[in-house]
């Protein structure tokens, strides 16, 4: 998951600039730079994670399988730092906090595999070709985590992070710098519970009793309830549990992994893709209060905004980016995989929501996809550099090479647009009074260990960039 500022950006205008649509129809829209690095990627692998304001990191795994790579790729620069992480390794999810990448999944040996975490200076990983790990004992893979600093000694991090143990079961894992990288294992008594998604909410514009917390989504009882577990990041005993049944009030149940992320203020925004009575699915985006109603003992689901309809597997989500507010506007990009209206064949997609309070009526938000010489490009994964600009990163499918696309959401023209499609209806539900339900129990402790730092060796080339268009 990205990392998000919260900080409110009020223009002096309503719409957005750029990508409001006139009637119905295919739109050249907003500007973009296309480019891409010359070495293959295995589609849907890619994950990118701003550095700099300069500067990216790529993850890929290689075309054919054998191994993960992590690129440095400079806007300045068309020369790309790549090192091959040894093939023992697969990579899920890597993460940045300040100039120190860590990244886990699960290593191999013997037909066995063991969760780890890994980390190290950027500078360490790409010039002096080594990085740090330990296995998580006791756990199969870990296959996401977040970073953040203590709050009494900034230099040192906390690294939490969820994944399986060696029986199939989710856990949620804490590891503390401050205490010798001491880690501690967390299980939920619900054998059935999944852990979809892990977030951060920090925000030190606000104080910092309120917005110091971590968050767990998942799913219960064959995907009929929501389940959000809320943790103080320096007392993970601490802890808030709720659930919230999807099946009861709107017949649906959450039939695939959520996904989560950090809205403004006091909300969090979780998206599914929901399958109704009938055996038809949907999209469905979250806005969850975590203060509740005054006076509530719980979280309240504050709106509900769905669109979309897809037979059984036509869909997916791959990742859910908070994108900043103006003065009408809460702009929350899902990218999807779906079928738009006007398309019969699945269509990779970036859906541009307004998660505004109180926008309790149907509306039509925005859809752009990638489209080049008659060519559809596929996104995994969307990073930020600055308000209106995003980045995303996946697979050329000319020729398989990895591509970075920069766009610029409040320019038009170029040669190498984004086409908006038609607008898509939105239908949204006010939920204000609607609240979670709270007796669910807290995780249990379960096991505690320390890391121990190991040294691993990669390998390291250089590769080039070309532009493919802008």
């Amino acid at each position: 998951m990205k990392r998000v500022l919260l900080l409110i950006k009020v223009f002096a205008i309503i719409l957005f600039s750029g990508i409001s649509i006139q009637g119905v129809g295919q739109t050249p829209g907003v500007q973009s730079v296309v480019k891409e690095i010359d070495n293959t990627g295995n589609i849907y692998t890619q994950q990118i994670e701003v550095l700099k304001t300069d500067k990216t990191i790529i993850l890929s795994q290689s075309f054919d399988q054998s191994h993960f790579d992590f690129y440095l790729v400079d806007e300045n620069s068309n020369i790309v730092n790549q090192v091959s992480i040894p093939g023992q390794y697969i990579v899920k999810e890597f993460e940045i906090l300040d100039n120190v990448i860590y990244f886990c999944g699960s290593i191999i040996a013997g037909g066995l595999s063991d969760g780890f975490i890994a980390k190290a200076k950027v500078q360490d990983l790409f010039t002096n070709a080594y990085f740090n790990w330990d296995i998580i004992q006791t756990t199969s893979i870990i296959n996401k985590i977040e970073v953040y600093r203590d709050n009494i000694k900034q230099e040192l991090s906390h690294i939490v992070g969820i994944g399986l143990d060696k029986i199939g079961q989710y856990i949620f894992v804490h590891c503390n710098e401050l205490n010798n990288w001491n880690y501690t294992l967390y299980k939920s008594t619900y054998i059935t519970e999944y852990f979809d998604d892990i977030l951060l909410k920090e925000d030190y514009s606000f104080p910092p009793s309120i917005f110091q917390n971590i968050f767990i989504v998942g799913r219960y009882n064959n995907g009929q309830r929501i389940v959000v577990r809320k943790f103080d990041m320096y007392n993970i005993s601490n802890s808030e549990n709720y659930w919230y049944d999807i099946n009861t009030n709107f017949q649906k149940t959450a039939s695939y992994p959520l996904v989560a992320d950090s809205l403004i203020y006091k909300w969090i925004a979780v998206a599914g893709i929901v399958q109704d009575i009938n055996g038809f699915e949907e999209t469905n985006i979250y806005q969850i209060d975590i203060f509740g109603q005054p006076n509530a003992p719980a979280f309240a689901m504050y709106q509900i905004q769905s669109y979309g309809n897809y037979n059984i597997g036509q869909a997916k989500i791959r990742d859910l980016m908070f994108d900043g507010t103006d003065i009408y506007n809460y702009n929350l990009l899902v990218l999807e995989d779906a079928v738009p209206s006007s398309q019969s064949n699945l269509l990779n997609s970036i859906y541009l929501l307004n998660m505004f309070p109180n926008i309790s009526v149907p509306y039509q938000a925005d859809v752009l996809y990638s489209e080049i010489g008659g060519i559809n490009y596929p996104f995994n994964c969307l990073s930020s550099f600055s308000y209106y600009n995003f980045i995303a990163t996946s697979i050329y499918p000319n020729n398989n090479n990895i591509n970075i696309w920069n766009a610029n959401r409040n320019a038009l023209g170029g040669n190498c647009n984004f086409l908006i499609q038609e607008p898509i209806n939105v239908v949204n539900f006010d939920e204000m009074n609607n609240c979670f339900f709270t007796n669910i129990p807290p995780l249990n402790n379960i096991y505690n260990n320390y890391i121990t730092w190991n040294i691993e060796q990669v390998i390291m080339d250089d590769k080039s960039t070309n532009t493919i268009c802008n």
